[in-house]
């Protein structure tokens, strides 16, 4: 279970707190990676932490609410199954395992050459307010932290947020409505 206390929603709140340590993982290599498994069910457990090994470094990555991102570093004993606080039948059980996710193999290996924080313009618009109607049509844009990727040579691994849980790809986040802040 990963410390909600340690949420943060804006790049510059993430590279205050963590830059200079992710910088220190440009230059090295992807040894593993770790994701929460449902034991039951068979398959990934989006919610926890994914896990990117590099030497004796684990950077384990949550993405949850709408823009919040954790990172924890060496905070994970891999070898006690994750500590969730929501159960959902007798039978849930969660355990981490190694190179599981067919996205996450893929990243095996490979150089860290660039790390990005990766922020999206949200953008909404009233359609309907009747105590004040002439709200509607009001328009309104933000940007929002919403992952990081770490450029890899001859790919760029994503780890993302997935609306409250955490998404995973093997590409870069592409079009005018994101924008990347260099680590």
């Amino acid at each position: 279970m990963f410390d909600r206390n340690l949420s943060i929603d804006t790049a510059d709140g993430l590279l205050k707190a963590h830059g200079s340590r992710l910088r220190s993982l440009i230059g090295r290599t992807i040894d593993a990676t770790w994701v929460a498994w449902d034991v039951e069910r068979d398959e990934w457990f989006a919610d926890e932490a994914v896990i990117v090994d590099v030497g004796e470094t684990s950077l384990e990555i949550v993405c949850w609410k709408l823009s919040e991102i954790v990172l924890s570093w060496n905070a994970i004993d891999k070898s006690q199954p994750p500590a969730w606080v929501g159960e959902w039948s007798i039978d849930f059980r969660l355990a981490w395992r190694r190179d599981a996710h067919p996205v996450l193999q893929g990243a095996l290996g490979r150089r860290i050459a660039a790390i990005n924080l990766v922020e999206y313009l949200h953008r909404t618009t009233v359609i309907d307010d009747r105590k004040n109607p002439s709200n509607i049509g009001r328009q309104d844009e933000s940007w929002l932290l919403i992952g990081l990727e770490l450029e890899l040579e001859g790919c760029t691994l994503a780890v993302f947020n997935a609306l409250d849980e955490n998404g995973v790809a093997l590409e870069r986040f592409v079009g005018e409505e994101y924008r990347r802040v260099p680590v």
